[in-house]
């Protein structure tokens, strides 16, 4: 059976159909009502019919092998279209109806975002964030997958992978000092990734910072530009001036 959507943690599985009676004399199940691990082929046993416990909730490939009575049962994971920051943004703070800060995806499983920026509200030091997948009233986005923290009030790491996990409606938002971030999940491995936005001006400045290199009209390089006219390279601006 391929990509079937299990909504309960247990199943009952049969050789044949029909009433109750003949279904469960006809049965396939595990040892003793055995909890199937995700990923991991487990025995079968051909018995009346007992329930057959799922790891977890979810939409599984489920594969029967009678001839070495095992079953196998492999999870689909099925990403979401995109990811939505919600926190303490400039323009929207902790509104689960803002659709303003979209995490498109940049590869299977991966979402990005850049030149976000968290304010501190309330009276608090720090900014805080989580992410949703579905935007709307608070009950919308509950009743949707959220993800967040390990713990309450995690700080970041800038640069540094951090653990994500599914918190369902209650997940646990980050904490971060108030700035203008770029942003990178992963829900292939379960990371974040939270860097420094470059501004405009710090790009300005590390340009000034920049060694000024001269060209002359024919494009040839001049190490001690004088009287004339020249073009001069510093960092990702280029000039024409006058010696």
């Amino acid at each position: 059976i391929e990509g079937r959507e299990f909504i309960n943690s247990s199943c009952k599985i049969s050789r044949v159909k029909g009433d109750w009676d003949a279904f469960d004399a006809n049965g396939i199940c595990s040892s003793n009502d055995a909890t199937i691990i995700i990923g991991t082929p487990c025995s079968l046993y051909l018995q009346y019919c007992n329930d057959i416990i799922i790891e977890r909730a979810g939409t599984y490939n489920l594969t029967i092998d009678m001839v070495n009575a095992t079953m196998l049962l492999e999870e689909v994971v099925v990403y979401p279209e995109a990811l939505f920051l919600c926190g303490n943004l400039v323009d929207a703070n902790w509104d689960p109806a803002f659709d303003g800060a979209i995490l498109d995806p940049t590869d299977e499983g991966v979402y990005s975002i850049k030149n976000i920026e968290l304010v501190a509200v309330n009276g608090n030091a720090n900014a805080y964030f989580s992410f949703n997948t579905t935007t709307g009233s608070w009950d919308d986005v509950n009743k949707a997958a959220r993800y967040g923290a390990e713990s309450p009030d995690q700080a970041v790491t800038i640069g540094e992978n951090m653990t994500v996990v599914s918190g369902g409606s209650s997940a646990f938002a980050w904490m971060v000092e108030p700035g203008t971030y770029d942003f990178v999940v992963s829900l292939k491995d379960m990371t974040l990734v939270v860097t420094k936005a470059t501004t405009g001006i710090e790009s300005i400045e590390a340009d000034k910072n920049a060694p000024a290199i001269y060209y002359n009209l024919q494009g040839v390089e001049v190490a001690n530009p004088e009287n004339g006219v020249y073009i001069k390279k510093q960092g990702n601006k280029v000039t024409k001036v006058v010696k």
